[in-house]
């Protein structure tokens, strides 16, 4: 991904980014140096003060757009909400360079990461800093254009755990709290490798098989076929109940949804998704799993899904 704006290399943002950054986030950061390296994309840092754009756009035409986007921010983040009058021009004009894309209910996640109108490419976008970044990087705005690259290239990036278990990987998600971290520590602790507890890419081999690679802690790869997906739910019972396959496909898109950032998402890409979705589900079986904290839980995957 090509970084524009007053940081021009993604390399001297993340560098910066990594220094400031406490122990604990350095592993984030490499991994998002990773995922970027992936992307084709063209984004724009839009701070709120005007740069210079000379060694920066070379375009005559794109120069003096990218002029009054930085014009218009600024001006927003001046006027605050003291002139009202001048922040909504200021708006209009964002809103011309790069409207956000809305849900199907005319809902907007986020108005700062947008894609340029006027691009045919579909590759350019813009992030309007609020000043808050850590060293002007967005990375939750780069991450959602990670996840995006990855759908458009057939993959699909998932809030779930994986765990490899007796040659197979099984997927367990679920809302916040509904058991990922817990699953993977005692899956763990079994002996079991957990692929990653947070995030997964799901995709096919040449083969049909249906596969997934972590991606949420590393970018390991996976060729284990998916045995089966599991939405979490905890409970004082240990028990498998089987999901209709339009069930499973709902619960997937769910998860689908908490990392991709859908405001992006077009509504083909949308209904490529739901269709890419609905294939997996009549190959891979899913189940509402209610477990206790103890590793209970594998003897019932085991007896559904012998050796």
């Amino acid at each position: 991904m090509i970084l524009l704006g007053y940081i021009k290399s993604v390399n001297e943002a993340i560098q910066k980014f990594d220094k400031r950054a406490f122990e604990a986030e350095r592993p984030f950061v490499a991994l998002l140096k990773n995922k970027l390296a992936l992307c084709d994309y063209e984004l724009l840092l839009v701070p709120g003060n005007i740069p210079s754009f000379d060694d920066l756009i070379t375009d005559p035409s794109v120069k003096q757009e990218i002029i009054k986007l930085h014009n218009a921010w600024a001006i927003i983040r001046r006027e605050g909400l003291t002139n009202m009058d001048a922040q909504k021009k200021a708006w209009s004009i964002i809103d011309e360079i790069g409207g956000v894309i809305t849900l199907q209910e005319k809902m907007v996640i986020s108005p700062n990461l947008r894609r340029f109108q006027d691009d045919p490419t579909g590759k350019r976008f813009f992030v309007l800093l609020t000043g808050y970044e850590p060293e002007g990087l967005p990375p939750y705005e780069l991450n959602a254009l990670c996840n995006l690259w990855q759908l458009e290239h057939g993959f699909i990036p998932i809030h779930a755990a994986g765990v490899i278990h007796r040659g197979r990987l099984f997927l367990f998600g679920g809302i916040s709290g509904a058991g990922k971290s817990t699953i993977a520590r005692i899956s763990a602790d079994l002996g079991d490798k957990v692929l990653d507890e947070d995030q997964l890419l799901l995709h096919s081999l040449a083969d049909g098989r249906e596969v997934a690679d972590a991606w949420g802690y590393s970018l390991e790869a996976c060729n284990m076929p998916l045995g089966a997906i599991f939405k979490l739910v905890k409970n004082k019972n240990n028990v498998m109940i089987p999901l209709k396959s339009s069930q499973v496909a709902q619960f997937l898109m769910e998860q689908i949804i908490q990392v991709t950032n859908n405001n992006l998402l077009s509504d083909d890409m949308l209904k490529n998704l739901f269709k890419r979705v609905s294939s997996i589900t009549r190959k891979i079986p899913g189940f509402e799993l209610h477990f206790q904290k103890e590793p209970y839980f594998w003897k019932l995957i085991d007896e559904r899904f012998p050796w």
